[in-house]
């Protein structure tokens, strides 16, 4: 009767150690073949983000829907004042007429669309706080409305962003990833608003690999850290607590100083 020969310790180890050697050669290439996919994922919300905001302009004279207050690029309120102070945009109503958020089986507070979910963060996209649903804070930041960037060196700018299509130029950024530094951290601030910041992070690090931008002529880039500079938020002169980075070359003849771009925030 044949016995069957059994592995030695040395044979077990040196299959183990090939297995492991597969591996780390599989999976930085597994890794990079998920995030390119998220990429195209996130370009295609971008898209239909971009598309919606246009649909709005042709049938409100030109004007985009405004983020939270005109100012806070995260989130949009309920109900939003226009530029001129005398007339409201139900905000939450024209997303939802334009595909980008619901309500559950036709009532209640509305929710953002899947659309408004980076695949990149582990956060959705919710209405901030129900009952009163006045907020809701989305996967992007969103610039649509955003007439004066509020920045911690330079104060009060007038803003290169979208307001009215017939002024904004082609290459304005109308929203992006969220390349976003919180609470003076990468990584930090309050999951319910913050959760999954940066975007697109490297592998092993809590640093963006870069991140995707809508533009106002409807196209979406994938733009590197190395361009990526805080111009806007909303705290304001000397307030680091929220840091948001876009790339964009037209800043209105305003030179940003080398500690506003990101890799200063490193």
């Amino acid at each position: 009767m044949n016995r069957r020969r059994a592995f030695t310790i040395i044979e077990l180890l040196v299959v183990l150690s090939i297995i492991v050697l597969l591996l780390a050669i599989l999976l930085p290439s597994f890794w990079s073949a998920r995030e390119v996919a998220r990429r195209a994922v996130c370009a295609s919300n971008q898209r239909q983000i971009g598309v919606a905001s246009l649909s709005y302009t042709i049938d409100n004279h030109g004007g985009f829907l405004y983020c939270g207050n005109r100012k806070v690029q995260i989130a949009f309120f309920n109900v939003s004042p226009r530029l001129t102070g005398d007339r409201y945009t139900d905000v939450f109503k024209e997303w939802a007429a334009r595909g980008m958020m619901h309500q559950q089986d036709g009532r209640g507070p509305y929710q953002p669309d899947n659309v408004w979910n980076c695949p990149s963060r582990d956060f959705e996209s919710t209405n901030y706080d129900p009952p009163f649903s006045t907020q809701a804070v989305v996967g992007y930041q969103y610039y649509g409305g955003v007439f004066q960037w509020n920045n911690a060196v330079s104060g009060n700018l007038t803003a290169c962003s979208p307001v009215v299509l017939s002024t904004s130029k082609s290459r304005w950024v109308l929203a992006a990833d969220t390349a976003c530094r919180i609470d003076y951290v990468w990584g930090g601030g309050r999951g319910s608003a913050y959760a999954g910041m940066p975007s697109h992070q490297q592998r092993n690090e809590i640093w963006p690999d870069g991140q995707s931008q809508l533009y106002v002529d409807g196209s979406v880039d994938w733009v590197q850290p190395a361009d990526m500079v805080f111009v806007h938020s909303w705290g304001g002169r000397g307030n680091y607590s929220r840091v948001m980075f876009i790339a964009q070359d037209d800043l209105g003849g305003w030179t940003p100083p080398a500690s506003l771009y990101i890799e200063a925030f490193k």
